[in-house]
């Protein structure tokens, strides 16, 4: 995946990227589950139909 690169370019400190985010869902539990309430089971008929 193509992503910018830290700016300004310091020649004394440049700068680097360590960490690109989370991957893509890693937050679904807390999201569906702990904050729209949503169970186990609507959760695994979320990523069956590819919702999610």
């Amino acid at each position: 995946m193509k992503m910018p690169s830290a700016f300004p370019l310091l020649t004394e400190t440049p700068g680097k990227i360590k960490w690109a985010g989370p991957k893509l869902g890693a937050f679904n539990k807390d999201i569906y589950q702990d904050l729209l309430g949503k169970t186990d089971e609507e959760l695994m008929q979320l990523k069956e139909k590819k919702v999610i």
